[in-house]
């Protein structure tokens, strides 16, 4: 069930965030490139990705602690900022 429980998290933290970046009008300015997983890879433009940054890790958390039902534990995320996917991990 926790791989399932994964997989929800991240496809609602897709959702919600693919909605700011609608909300906000950066189509094309902030794009989701890719989901490996439970990641989120992202493409945006210079002087906004400290923005998505934060967008990301709250969606990611809000999304995630949804399915976190028990109380026991919850959500935490942490988005960094690079030119590559090598350069984030």
């Amino acid at each position: 069930m926790a791989q399932s429980t994964a997989a929800f998290q991240t496809k609602s933290a897709l959702i919600a965030l693919f909605k700011v970046i609608v909300k906000k009008g950066d189509l094309w300015k902030a794009r989701i490139s890719n989901s490996p997983y439970d990641e989120i890879l992202m493409e945006v433009v210079k002087g906004k990705e400290n923005i998505y940054k934060q967008v990301m890790e709250d969606c990611m958390v809000e999304e995630g602690n949804k399915w976190l039902k028990s109380g026991l534990f919850s959500m935490e995320a942490d988005a960094v900022i690079g030119t590559d996917w090598s350069e984030c991990h």
